[in-house]
């Protein structure tokens, strides 16, 4: 059975590897309804650490200067809780995101639920066969989905991954979804979020 609200997420990270210590940047999470409608976003830039070199700025644009004043993960984790409960989190690449996710719960001394997780990406291999990339902003314009925002903007992406998340159901309105179950740990929301200010073009 489907089920009734997706939780898309995505994240900027300094590196590939989250065990070779790359951290999180910036996390976004998109909730949406199985017809697409969106019922909120939400995210945060996050510090990740002292002296911790930020990686490709080029590519995310995410600079120490941005991060300077914005909360640690382990001052955010039960935000971030609050925005997967009680929905089926989605990502594009999932793998990739969901390492990072589990890597920072384990620094902040909080258990991963490991809670099963939808990847568009393998989606989108098999319900939209032939491609040449299938890269977000490749997938979404040959869904015919306008890349609104600022790609590499963790909340921008997410929306977008919505939209194609959206675009999949509907070619496979049977697609069977993992239960929603998952219990997450009792972390308290802080409320806090620092996001970006992004420069005009």
């Amino acid at each position: 059975m489907r089920t009734p609200v997706f939780a898309v997420f995505d994240t900027e990270t300094t590196g590939f590897k989250p065990h070779h210590g790359a951290r999180l940047l910036e996390i976004g999470v998109v909730r949406v309804t199985a017809d697409g409608a969106e019922q909120s976003r939400w995210g945060t830039l996050v510090h990740p650490g002292d002296n911790t070199d930020h990686g490709a700025v080029d590519i995310h644009g995410i600079t120490p200067q941005m991060t300077a004043d914005a909360p640690r993960f382990d001052q955010i984790v039960g935000d971030v809780i609050a925005q997967l409960d009680g929905a089926l989190p989605v990502a594009h690449n999932a793998p990739f995101d969901t390492a990072f996710l589990a890597a920072e719960f384990s620094l902040a001394g909080i258990a991963w639920p490991d809670p099963p997780i939808a990847d568009t990406l393998p989606a989108a291999r098999r319900l939209v066969p032939g491609l040449t990339s299938y890269k977000l902003g490749d997938l979404a314009a040959a869904l015919g989905i306008e890349f609104t925002g600022t790609a590499h903007t963790a909340v921008d992406d997410a929306a977008v991954t919505a939209k194609v998340l959206a675009k999949l159901l509907a070619r496979a309105p049977t697609m069977p979804w993992p239960a929603t179950d998952t219990t997450w740990p009792a972390v308290a929301a802080s409320g806090r979020a620092h996001t970006r200010q992004l420069q005009p073009t």
